[in-house]
């Protein structure tokens, strides 16, 4: 067991990017950084990036920046109103990037997505400081938005819910044209946990 811990009341989420770990606490107005090696190597320096004002949210670690969901000016209590880049110096770098109702996060090849209402907000660094982008559901999508995602193992991909009995499968390369709704239903079966699938565009 490795001799090494971060005290804080309310522990939320935890993202590993590139041997950087970002530890959430949601009463707290700033995310706790780290890199992977120092916790194997028991000698734990920690920065901190400031996040506005305590929400639940979520901060993806890099080298020498951190992306950060935006708390909701009105209700810290609700959900992200979208994501920005600060370094640890308490800039801001570029510009802030909407994405309301933010919830759910995962990792895929050398992207890091975000979930919200209206899409995915897809993060990848290419040499400087991350960038954002949103990558929204069609002009016309059924009711719902995902807020879980998982992110592809060897291929680049994502899936989340939606709603309570469908899933989208998000391939990025695609754009606006990446996202396949997948609808569950019951199959003809005596056992209520077999299920059939059918797919279709957004």
């Amino acid at each position: 067991m490795l001799h090494v811990h971060i005290d804080g009341d309310k522990p939320a989420h935890f993202v590993e990017v590139q041997g950087n770990i970002a530890q959430w606490f949601d009463g707290e107005d700033e995310v706790r950084v780290f890199t992977e090696k120092a916790v194997r190597d028991e000698k734990l320096e920690v920065r901190t990036a400031n996040v506005v004002a305590p929400h639940h949210g979520v901060a993806v670690p890099y080298q020498n920046h951190v992306v950060v969901s935006i708390p909701n000016p009105e209700d810290a209590s609700k959900r992200p109103i979208g994501a920005r880049v600060v370094d640890f110096e308490g800039n801001t770098v570029g510009e802030d990037v909407a994405c309301p109702g933010l919830h759910g996060s995962a990792g895929s090849g050398s992207l890091y997505a975000l979930a919200c209402d209206t899409g995915l907000l897809l993060i990848k660094q290419e040499g400087g400081a991350p960038t954002i982008e949103h990558l929204p559901y069609a002009s016309s999508p059924p009711e719902g938005s995902s807020s879980t995602l998982i992110g592809g193992k060897g291929l680049q991909y994502f899936i989340g819910n939606y709603g309570a009995d469908r899933v989208v499968i998000v391939d990025p390369s695609e754009g606006e044209n990446g996202f396949q709704l997948v609808q569950l239903r019951r199959a003809a079966s005596t056992s209520p946990s077999i299920r059939s699938a059918r797919a279709s565009p957004m």
